[in-house]
């Protein structure tokens, strides 16, 4: 379906990360009247993609592998219309220390094109949605020979786990091949 393709979004997160840089991205809308002049402040975000830990590889490995960018196809369910987009990588490489959860951030402006009706009835605000003791965010990802696979234990983003927002799979490099000369 046309319409679902319109949605694609290629993300440029960070180029200087590395492999040290172990953690989630994740990916936040706010709806705005006009996304070329608003301001960040006083806006509800919710979240429509994350890439966490799956089989022992965290999200920043996936973007890594991917040459820097991260993917995920827009859930065509979102109502049309003006957005910020936050996108976020947490490296957590050191959270084992109380507030060494590092966040590098990119926003961008976009207007999502269709006919989605989604209205999002949970909603967080930046700054204010994570706190210093969040589990998710003070942790030891490591087992006991340094791997850094949380010690084979599951690993859930902050908010997910009491968000209703949507949960989307991050799109691999070979499935948004499978899209080349769709996209436009």
């Amino acid at each position: 379906m046309k319409a679902s393709i319109l949605f694609v979004l290629l993300l440029a997160a960070t180029s200087n990360a590395h492999s040290i840089f172990q953690g989630p991205i994740q990916v936040y809308l706010a709806e705005v009247s006009n996304a070329a002049s608003s301001g960040t402040t006083g806006l509800s975000w919710f979240k429509v993609a994350s890439d966490g830990l799956s089989e022992g590889v965290w999200g920043v490995d996936n973007m890594i592998s991917n040459s820097g960018w991260s993917y995920f196809i827009m859930p065509s369910c979102i109502t049309p219309g003006n957005y910020l987009m936050r996108v976020e990588i947490i490296a957590l490489h050191s959270a084992i220390l109380p507030e060494k959860a590092e966040f590098y951030l990119s926003c961008a402006q976009i207007n999502v094109i269709g006919s989605g009706t989604f209205s999002p009835n949970y909603t967080v605000s930046f700054p204010g949605a994570y706190s210093v003791e969040d589990p998710d965010l003070h942790l030891d990802i490591y087992d006991n020979n340094g791997i850094p696979n949380n010690g084979g234990n599951t690993y859930y983003p902050p908010v997910l786990q009491s968000s209703a927002a949507l949960q989307v799979p991050i799109l691999d490099t070979a499935a948004l091949r499978s899209l080349e000369g769709v996209v436009q």
